[in-house]
């Protein structure tokens, strides 16, 4: 049975007005867009279940022009009952064993601002992640745990989806749309593809922490497995469900409607050109578009003034550019730009180890699926290839700053897994009477990656990063103020205050925003300003920061001026220059320091916030070790600007104890150790750091500097070499 490519005109016309009105309904009133919005999708629901029972009940003649029944034979497109128990029973084992493992509080780096954002509806950063809130708002109103908990249990149920649909894809792929007999053996193969994902470092890591990666490639997944039944099945329905999902991606990571939109239209062309159909093209972006309405949740959000509001988005030109990331391709246009290809090249090779330390055992299987899905459909295996090469740019020429964060190459780590269950399917319907070898063979391969991935299986002990965030809004006076600059405590800090109410009092700034005076009147507003904040709010109200050419370090200076006017100031110091004036003024304190002291502070106040820093390693993970790495860097380097050149290596040495590969401990060590006297220790400091990050110039540069004092001409060569590489060309 075939069924029609074509949709009668009375839909496809209700679905374009459908778009037509919400989209006018978000330019006139943005604030009625969200009740709307579920109330059409509570509508569609209602409607799609009458719809499905009634074509149950009315069977259609396969002759006719129509669709096709929605409860077709289990011989029809090689499905049957079965499948749909096995992926149940996939995710359901996935949630038991993530589930078990998820972090049971607050995570570090971008765990608190989404959390703050779902709790009070808001705005997260670009792109907003509006599908995100919506889903996680329904997470955090179960009666489980604390709110920071169900968000990581909304990770490890999408990760657990996810591993559900890579187990269909690579079925779907295996079999290439067609039935057959030996239906067990074709599970047991499928099995390869959810083991093998759930096997990566990367999919674990967000798995079980609060993140948007898991929440997309579950829907990137559902969106890959409808185009590709769409196309091995002949069957539209398939088609209007990846259109439909596709949409919604633009409510997730921008990796999941960038890729499945790629495959949808791949989908598109063949099935129209297959149909001659000139109407399916529409009708499936009609339907995109309905799901991409999901992005008026940002301008509905945004015009409700919550607390988490970054950017406001509240009309359209804001909702573009929220969703484009205008304003951090602004911020990071050198990582963006003009970047050469002697980087991108390093930033590949880098990207290439990352994934194949999560799937490298599985790549063989990958390639057999790929061969054989090449053989029966060569452009569902180009698709299939260029999707992997096309993340694998991506996370290089893109979004680099993701490498090490393992913030980047799920998407790749999804295709190399279906790939490896599709070639375990392929290989056992080629060679049944290998079938039982060839299952063991590609469980095995997954199984051993779960060994030699570099994850951390024990993500339940993980409480450091909430323990030094309600540590610290602990210890703080009444009507502190605190000058934030990481993601980790930024975000940590909003986390508490917003789950938990707690310290609403203690106003917090984030140093990078402190140009957007909407952003700093709000947390104001939201942070009981008084009497304490008014030498502040009139500093403001004089002369908004970073106006009339004034510079971010000096802005920052004069709003902690102004802050420590009327209470006690934090300030957590950055990298950049820009918290160079700050530093006579500070006394340290963990994780932030304490600013307006005079004179030089003892070494009781140096060995205490070194020591609360260390002591919550045995609860940290790799990135929160890497959180308090980086703090115990930045008191090191805040004791060299004070001449303290012996605490400072102490400091440094200890950051390298908690994280062996910080780049920028190992670079500032091995500076240190120059200064000793000692070149050779010196130059193999140097090397490690440009060992764990390539793309490090300064410690290309000390190679240089270092190799060429020390009678090592032919290593700083090589070092100048490669700096003339990737050094971009000047203007």
């Amino acid at each position: 049975m075939r069924p029609s490519s074509r949709l009668p005109l009375r839909i496809l016309a209700s679905v374009g007005a459908l778009v037509l009105v919400a989209i006018l309904a978000t330019c006139a009133w943005p604030g009625v867009v969200l009740p709307l919005a579920v109330a059409a999708l509570v509508a569609g629901m209602v409607g799609g279940a009458w719809v499905g029972l009634s074509a149950s009940r009315n069977r259609r003649d396969s002759t006719r022009s129509g669709w096709k029944v929605l409860n077709a034979p289990a011989g029809d497109g090689g499905a049957g009952v079965g499948e749909p128990i096995w992926a149940v029973a996939v995710f359901a084992l996935a949630v038991a064993v993530l589930v078990a493992d998820v972090v049971p509080g607050l995570y570090a780096k971008d765990a608190g601002e989404l959390g703050a954002a779902v709790r009070g509806l808001g705005v997260p950063h670009p792109t907003g992640f509006a599908a995100y809130c919506l889903v996680g708002k329904a997470f955090d109103l179960l009666p489980v745990g604390a709110g920071a908990f169900r968000l990581n249990l909304l990770s490890a149920v999408a990760t657990a989806a996810a591993a559900a649909l890579a187990y269909l894809l690579a079925l779907e792929l295996g079999r290439g749309g067609g039935a057959g007999g030996g239906l067990v053996r074709d599970r047991l193969a499928a099995l390869v593809a959810p083991v093998a994902l759930l096997a990566s470092h990367l999919t674990w890591q967000h798995a079980t922490t609060t993140e948007v990666y898991a929440f997309s490639i579950a829907g990137l997944a559902l969106a890959l497995l409808a185009w590709a039944r769409g196309v091995l099945r002949d069957d539209a329905r398939w088609l209007a469900v990846g259109a439909v999902a596709t949409g919604l991606g633009l409510g997730g990571h921008v990796t999941w409607p960038l890729y499945a939109g790629a495959a949808g239209l791949l989908a598109t062309l063949a099935f129209a050109r297959r149909h001659r159909s000139v109407g399916l093209p529409a009708a499936l972006a009609l339907l995109a578009g309905l799901g991409a309405l999901v992005g008026t949740y940002l301008a509905a959000a945004a015009s409700r003034g919550p607390y988490m509001n970054w950017g406001d988005p509240s009309d359209l030109a804001g909702v573009f550019a929220h969703v484009s990331g205008a304003r951090i391709r602004h911020a990071f246009q050198d990582h963006l730009a003009g970047v050469p290809w002697a980087m991108v090249q390093v930033n590949l090779g880098r990207s290439v180890r990352v994934l194949a330390d999560g799937t490298l055992a599985n790549w063989p299987a990958a390639i057999l699926g790929l061969v054989a899905l090449g053989l029966r459909h060569p452009a569902l295996a180009l698709a299939g290839a260029g999707l992997i090469v096309g993340d694998v740019v991506f996370s290089a020429r893109i979004n680099p700053m993701g490498i090490i964060d393992w913030q980047t190459l799920l998407p790749a780590t999804l295709f190399v897994s279906v790939l490896a269950g599709s070639g375990a399917v392929a290989g056992t319907r080629r060679a049944p009477r290998l079938a039982v070898a060839v299952i063991v063979v590609a469980l095995g391969a997954a199984l051993w990656q779960v060994r030699a991935s570099p994850a951390d299986r024990r993500m339940a002990r993980v409480t450091a990063a909430q323990d030094v965030v309600t540590g610290f809004l602990g210890r703080l006076p009444p009507g502190a103020t605190v000058f934030t600059s990481s993601d980790n405590l930024s975000s940590g800090l909003a986390g508490m205050q917003v789950f938990e109410s707690a310290r609403p009092d203690v106003l917090v700034l984030v140093k990078q925003h402190l140009g957007d005076t909407g952003y700093v009147q709000a947390r104001m507003t939201f942070h009981q300003a008084g009497e304490g904040r008014r030498a502040l709010a009139d500093t403001v109200a004089a002369r908004p920061f970073e106006s009339a050419g004034e510079s971010p370090a000096d802005a920052v200076v004069r709003a902690i001026q102004a802050a420590g006017a009327g209470g006690p100031v934090w300030v957590e110091l950055g990298e950049g220059r820009v918290d160079g004036a700050l530093r006579p003024l500070l006394e340290p304190d963990f994780p932030a320091f304490r600013w307006g002291t005079d004179g030089a502070p003892g070494t009781d106040a140096m060995d205490a916030a070194r020591d609360a820093a260390l002591a919550r390693v045995a609860t940290a993970d790799r990135w929160v070790a890497s959180w308090l790495a980086g703090f115990l860097r930045t008191m090191g380097t805040w004791a060299s600007a004070r001449q303290d050149f012996a605490g400072a290596r102490d400091l440094t040495a200890a950051a390298l104890r908690v994280a062996p590969d910080d780049t920028r401990s190992l670079y500032n060590l091995g500076v240190m150790v120059r200064a000793e006297g000692d070149p050779e220790g010196a130059l193999r400091l140097f090397e490690a750091a440009v060992s764990t990050d390539p793309s490090y110039l300064r410690a290309w540069q000390a190679i240089a500097k270092t190799a060429s004092s020390a009678g090592r001409p032919d290593q700083a060569q090589r070092a100048l070499d490669f700096l003339r590489r990737l050094l971009p060309p000047l203007r």
